[in-house]
């Protein structure tokens, strides 16, 4: 169960019907569509409810299998909110972004991921750093929480490479920033404030910069694009910069992923969920939060030295195969064979 809206969902849905994992049979439900379908406007206020439907839809089915994978989390916990009067499905809930450090004490995420590691059979977690957590801060459910990596489709890229191509605007020396879970714009403001690189932006509409005079004539910002200008911007910059707030933050995996499969250098915050998958000076550089130095630095270091940012994209590209869908489906298949064999308390 997904709540998708790219051609990722139709990359997930041919592979689960063409799965032989363990000889299993597999149904994709994505509720996106119902939930925006005719709505409007109204969409963004009104997700819960359709989570709601979707947590209906897994209990009114519940008799039909023998595992129910929720990739959205939220539909997950307003499922384990619930008396879990259900008896067949083993639930797993996957893509979790939660972590005791990750969230304040007495916090409502908080009181999910308690219900969740209580009521649910397995959590998968896209991030090992913050797996660890959650087993050191629960011991007692450890045996519930896994990891892998996050899988990505290729799908938009193949979509606008040949835009890439065409596109004669295209800056080698040019910076993507983008995104608007957890990020850290302000840093990479600060850090090409009054130089002559070509930053790009990408934020939600409703982002308010906290130091607007620092935006010099170097940036360009952009607002509420759809996803395939996103990735077009994306495409054509010279480096990729993922700046996130929290040392225990898990976001912005989807974009640096992104660029790790097409061969686009990634300079990043280095904290849980960047740690998984980028080396520092290996397949990408990690910089300590909120440290808009060590971003120019970064920068600087991809401009002046060719054949370092040669071998930076070739060990990105190399680890970004294990980031696959059909990687992932063996990591759900192992984990319902161990729910089978675990004894729960």
């Amino acid at each position: 169960m997904v709540d998708w809206k790219s051609t990722t969902s139709q990359a997930l849905g041919n592979l689960l019907t063409n799965s032989k994992l363990s000889d299993s049979e597999w149904e994709f439900y994505n509720c996106y569509g119902k939930r925006y379908k005719d709505i409007g406007v109204l969409s963004l206020h009104t997700r819960y409810i359709f989570y709601f439907g979707a947590v209906l839809h897994v209990l009114k089915n519940r008799k039909k299998y023998d595992n129910i994978i929720i990739w959205q989390p939220m539909i997950g916990f307003i499922f384990c909110l619930l008396p879990r009067f259900y008896s067949k499905p083993k639930i797993i809930i996957t893509s979790l972004l939660y972590s005791p450090d990750r969230v304040k004490a007495g916090s409502l995420r908080l009181f999910l991921l308690k219900k969740a590691l209580k009521k649910a059979d397995a959590l998968l977690y896209f991030s090992e750093d913050m797996a660890q957590n959650v087993k050191e801060s629960y011991p007692q459910w450890a045996y519930k929480i896994f990891s892998t990596h996050l899988p990505i489709s290729n799908n938009k890229a193949q979509e606008i490479r040949s835009a890439k191509f065409k596109n004669e605007n295209s800056v080698k020396d040019s910076v993507f920033s983008g995104g608007f879970s957890d990020r850290d714009f302000e840093s990479v403001i600060r850090a090409f404030t009054g130089t002559n690189v070509p930053v790009t932006i990408v934020c939600t509409k409703t982002y308010i910069f906290k130091n607007p005079e620092l935006i010099t004539n170097n940036f360009t910002i952009v607002r509420d694009v759809s996803e395939k200008e996103y990735y077009t911007l994306v495409l054509d910059a010279g480096c990729v910069v993922v700046a996130l707030e929290n040392e225990y933050s898990s976001c912005g995996q989807l974009l640096f992923t992104f660029c790790m499969k097409n061969g686009i250098p990634v300079i990043a915050t280095n904290c849980y969920g960047t740690r998984d998958y980028i080396r520092n000076e290996d397949n990408g550089i990690l910089v300590p939060v909120k440290d808009d130095r060590a971003i120019f630095e970064a920068y600087n270091k991809l401009g002046s030295d060719a054949g370092f940012k040669e071998r930076l994209v070739e060990r990105s590209i190399e680890i970004s195969k294990k980031m696959t869908f059909d990687n992932y489906l063996h990591k759900i298949d192992f984990i319902t064979q161990q729910i089978k064999k675990t004894k729960y308390k």
